[in-house]
């Protein structure tokens, strides 16, 4: 089956490269097939041109769509699904609020964003991805309990708001303590999905097949 994403665009970008979603290809520059002959686009054989530019933008767009198409038909367990969609929201959400800040003349870093890759490395069930959301598991429940340690010697200096409205004398300490214990219970969740058994068979599935061990060419004599 093969699928493109020239429908989405004008006739004259109808040259844009299919998705093979039977073999996981996607070739930039095989690009058209007739009668098993390949033709490259002009713009590479012209120098830049509209074409060539539109097609610099929507290529890596394809490249996401085509890795969410596999990694959405990808077997995992369900818990793992779902932690890893967490981490990409929260990506996301602060993409967006460095977005926001960079159109209203502004500048704003937010290494949250680097979620987003952690995410979708964990719905291919790549180890490296899963060592990267422990980490932020483990900076983000660090991070809560030296807040909520501080609040024990400095709370009249915290502001605690519900809803946009700031929360005063027992609500405010009870509001901490909840919002404490069910985060800390949330990060231990999400430590536990990831070291559960069927995350780590998941894991050692998606592990590439290791390359044979060389051959020694010239025997080894023995001795009788």
């Amino acid at each position: 089956m093969r699928a493109s994403a020239a429908f989405l665009l004008p006739h004259s970008a109808s040259w844009l490269p299919p998705l093979d979603l039977t073999r996981g290809v996607f070739n930039p520059f095989c690009l058209t097939e007739s009668n098993n002959n390949f033709h490259r686009p002009p713009a590479l054989l012209e120098g830049p041109s509209e074409e060539w530019m539109l097609y610099a933008c929507v290529g890596p767009v394809i490249h996401i769509i085509h890795f969410l198409m596999d990694a959405l038909m990808i077997t995992r367990p369900r818990s793992l699904t779902f932690l890893a969609w967490i981490f990409i929201l929260f990506g996301v959400f602060a993409l967006w609020k460095m977005g926001k800040v960079l159109f209203s003349g502004g500048v704003s870093i937010n290494f949250a964003v680097l979620m987003i890759p952690v995410g979708f490395g964990l719905l291919k069930g790549r180890a490296s991805s899963v060592m990267w959301a422990k980490v932020w598991i483990g900076l983000g429940a660090a991070f809560l309990l030296v807040v909520a340690v501080g609040y024990v010697f400095w709370g009249d200096s915290y502001h605690v708001h519900w809803f946009h409205q700031e929360l005063h004398g027992m609500k405010r300490h009870l509001m901490v303590v909840l919002s404490s214990a069910v985060l800390l219970g949330l990060f231990h969740l999400g430590w536990k999905i990831l070291g559960s058994a069927s995350v780590r068979e998941y894991v050692e599935a998606r592990k590439p097949p290791m390359p044979p061990a060389p051959e020694d060419p010239v025997p080894t004599p023995t001795l009788e």
